[in-house]
């Protein structure tokens, strides 16, 4: 017996697609509340032998005959309006005018992907050994290639590959620094602060002329660091003692005064404006990255605020047992976490506020909520994140980094001599050793 056609209406989420893709114009029906197709011939209706143009009773109207759920076959199967659409194909195949092809290579009868295939690795019937790994069309060991460490793309950014982790690389080892405790990232340099001065090294290292490291002196002088950052053409930091707020060029120079206090620790840097925390006397202050008269945001305790970082117009701050927010334009502070203990290193992302405590590191929504403790490890010095994960320094020597969203802590280093200082870019984390005075980095 035929199947008697039935009337389909197109679904409303399909109507703006319809629209664009073929011209329809899907007039409401007042008396029932939906969309439908008028019609005058079947070239008026969607495509597939489905569809056909009746009589509705209130003029013809398009109608479909569904025969079940879509295949790649040339019709509407499930009279949805659209051909083939999301019809599956076997693995390495697409529907393609209502016939599954390979978009790889066939290979004896069998559609691969010879980027990434085994048994056939840049071509039909090449096969890597059985400890191998086909990685971009080459047979390769995930235990000791550098450009694919542990998975396939996975680049160890001038570091060597072993057990397929990628190893740490040396990129500084300065004679003259005593205890890195600041750095920073710009363009193909890292920047560090440490207490004889500031030095800046390419962040792929390298070898100059007399053998050694290639680094290069910026300005000796003496200050006790605690913070750094950077602009298109100014290195800010800040000093615990003198208790400063310095800028000096990019390129070197006599570093001037920006503002002065008692002792400064936190900065943040929001051009064209620096932030920065007087720990000595519980005062957060901001200046003109050009100079100027500073301005209090808040106050606290003398000896009872910390780090510091900024976000769009708000400053998050850690303090002994808090970590709170203020307004850039000043006013009262907003306690976000209260309870802590020793609150100190601080980041934010575009959703969060992350920080470290004597009991781990944690994260809270910006505008506020529930805390959520991302890791219960103890000696965390210094914190960074990147939107997918959360990085910090541990005195224990340790790089570790967990889903900023939660999950496993995994030591991307281990063995160092006091970690202190930490920044990360897209490919690498870098961090400074407060008692060797070396800098170095790891492939993410």
């Amino acid at each position: 017996m035929r199947r008697r056609p039935v009337r389909r209406e197109v679904p409303l989420r399909l109507r703006r697609r319809l629209r664009q893709e073929r011209g329809l114009r899907l007039p409401p029906l007042p008396d029932i509340g939906i969309c439908t197709k008028t019609c005058a011939a079947p070239r008026d209706c969607p495509p597939g032998p489905q569809w056909t143009c009746d009589d509705g009773g209130d003029g013809k109207v398009c109608t479909c005959a569904p025969t079940g759920a879509e295949t790649c076959d040339g019709a509407d199967d499930d009279c949805n309006g659209i051909v083939d659409d999301r019809a599956p194909c076997p693995a390495n195949q697409v529907c393609t005018d209502g016939a599954c092809s390979c978009r790889f290579t066939v290979c004896d009868t069998e559609c691969v992907n010879t980027a990434a295939d085994h048994d056939h690795c840049g071509g039909c019937d090449k096969s890597c050994q059985p400890l191998e790994t086909c990685c971009a069309a080459s047979c390769t060991d995930l235990e000791d290639d550098p450009g694919n460490c542990g998975t396939c793309g996975h680049n160890c950014d001038g570091g060597a590959c072993v057990a397929g982790l990628c190893q740490p690389v040396l990129l500084a080892t300065d004679p003259a620094a005593s205890h890195p405790r600041a750095i920073a990232l710009s363009g193909s340099y890292v920047y560090f602060a440490h207490e004889n001065g500031i030095d800046r090294v390419p962040k792929d290292g390298g070898v100059a002329a007399d053998g050694g490291l290639l680094l290069e002196a910026l300005w000796s002088g003496s200050s006790i660091p605690r913070a750094m950052a950077i602009d298109s053409t100014t290195i800010y930091w800040t000093s615990e003692t003198p208790g400063t707020l310095f800028a000096m060029p990019l390129a070197g120079g006599l570093p001037t005064s920006l503002a002065t206090g008692d002792s400064l620790l936190g900065l943040a840097l929001d051009v064209p404006t620096v932030y920065f925390v007087d720990w000595g006397i519980g005062q957060i202050d901001s200046v003109a990255t050009a100079g100027g008269a500073k301005s209090i945001l808040g106050t606290d305790a003398p000896g009872n605020v910390y780090m510091c970082a900024v976000s769009g117009d708000e400053l998050f701050y850690t303090t002994y047992g808090t970590v709170a927010k203020i307004s850039t334009f000043g006013g009262f502070p907003d306690e976000l976490a209260i309870g802590q203990s020793n609150a100190y290193a601080i980041a934010v992302d575009q959703t969060s506020a992350y920080w470290s405590d004597d009991d781990g590191v944690y994260r809270i929504p910006k505008d506020g909520g529930v805390a959520m403790q991302l890791s219960a490890e103890l000696g965390v010095r210094a914190i960074a994140v990147d939107g997918m994960n959360l990085y910090w320094t541990n005195q224990s020597g340790a790089i570790r980094r967990v889903p900023v969203a939660g999950g496993v802590v995994e030591t991307l280093v281990e063995g160092q001599d006091s970690p202190e200082a930490l920044a990360v870019d897209a490919t690498s984390v870098y961090w400074t050793n407060l008692n060797d005075a070396t800098i170095w980095k790891v492939a993410k």
